[in-house]
């Protein structure tokens, strides 16, 4: 039990290190991220198809880019589920990526759950902005980008 409970402390620390280094890494590639808001649960919204399509077409163009797709949730409910909806979402996405032929080996999955959420608008309700943070987001980059100490 006290192993399983460290190991968990050690994976989330892992986790927001690298949420970390993604947020970096949308910054210095904001021509090649893309966000897809998500309905309840793991649906994608309407825009879902355009943007996945725009960035397969990069993956497609660019053998050595690989993208990083990363779940997020609202900040309602227990922070383990949130943590666990944004994965799934993450992995919905994924799916989708390598249906498409896209290789395992390019695509890095994270949930952020509720943990990066986007800032609420001075006149936007809370509703509409737990809407708001049901998102994942994709980001298409070099590897070695990725990992840089830059």
């Amino acid at each position: 039990m006290v192993i399983s409970k460290i190991l968990g402390v050690v994976l989330i620390s892992g986790a927001l290190a690298f949420g970390y280094i993604m947020d970096d890494i949308a910054d210095k590639n904001s021509d090649h991220s893309y966000v897809v808001q998500f309905q309840r649960g793991t649906t994608p919204g309407l825009d879902y198809s355009a943007t996945a399509f725009e960035a397969i077409e990069q993956l497609n163009s660019n053998p050595a880019y690989h993208v990083f797709i990363i779940g997020h949730t609202g900040t309602r409910g227990p922070e383990s589920a949130n943590q666990e909806l944004g994965l799934k979402r993450a992995n919905r996405v994924r799916k989708d990526f390598r249906f498409q032929g896209i290789a395992a080996d390019r695509i890095h999955v994270l949930s952020r759950g509720e943990m990066a959420p986007l800032v609420q608008g001075k006149h936007e309700t809370d509703s509409l902005w737990q809407k708001r943070l049901a998102r994942v987001g994709i980001f298409v980059t070099v590897d070695q980008e990725a990992f840089s100490d830059e």
